[in-house]
């Protein structure tokens, strides 16, 4: 099972966060917004706007705010994000919102180039290629591909650490769910925590740590 290097020496480890594992996701970054970019390249016009797995929002929307949220500079988000809190109430829901509008707005085929524009750089380890970005683009893949019928292929070390960060940090509702217990993909070779396992595919994971699903890892599909 994945262990995400804290076992390694501290001279062999890479930059870390938070979560204890890598700082340095621009390669996964890029392999989600590449399969996100080529399955959208295959939809039709009217397909962009499928619900998607993200409350209120569509298959379009999501890829606006991926193509907005992990392009734009740093410096930009904060002055960004702190005039549209203003804006919008502090409502961080309509805030979120707001910057979805910003990419969704833009015709398919320049949505879709956005995307890919993106992943080259991030590739390239060029803007921010932290977890959190990381999670983003997981999520916001997750929120596209399972509507349309399409399955995110995720490094196992990406779902684990994606994991990881949402059950440190997640909301007191999953906390929870998931205390006392561990968490392991039967897919992707990872398990943490301590406890009686709740197995599950990593997928089926992420879905309910991100609240994107009702059911509790291992719970089965009737829970």
């Amino acid at each position: 099972m994945a262990d995400f290097a804290r076992y390694l020496p501290l001279s062999a480890r890479p930059p870390q966060d938070e979560t204890g594992v890598s700082s340095h996701w621009g390669a996964d970054i890029a392999a989600v917004l590449e399969a996100v970019a080529d399955l959208l390249a295959v939809q039709s016009p009217a397909a962009l706007d499928t619900p998607s797995l993200h409350p209120g929002w569509s298959v379009r929307d999501v890829a606006g705010y991926l193509s907005w949220r992990l392009a734009v500079p740093t410096g930009e988000l904060v002055r960004a994000t702190s005039l549209a809190l203003v804006e919008n109430g502090f409502s961080q829901r309509r805030v979120s919102e707001s910057f979805a509008r910003r990419g969704a707005d833009l015709p398919p085929v320049e949505l879709i180039a956005a995307l890919r524009a993106i992943a080259i750089d991030k590739r390239a380890d060029i803007g921010r290629t932290s977890i959190r970005e990381l999670a983003i683009a997981v999520v916001g893949g997750l929120d596209i591909t399972g509507p349309l019928g399409a399955v995110l292929p995720l490094r196992p070390a990406a779902s684990g650490a994606v994991a990881l960060r949402r059950a440190l940090n997640g909301p007191t509702e999953i906390k929870a769910v998931i205390r006392d217990r561990s968490l392991t993909a039967t897919d992707a070779e990872w398990s943490f925590g301590r406890g009686p396992a709740m197995s599950d595919t990593a997928e089926a994971i992420l879905l309910f740590l991100y609240e994107r699903s009702d059911r509790a890892p291992g719970s089965g599909a009737g829970a």
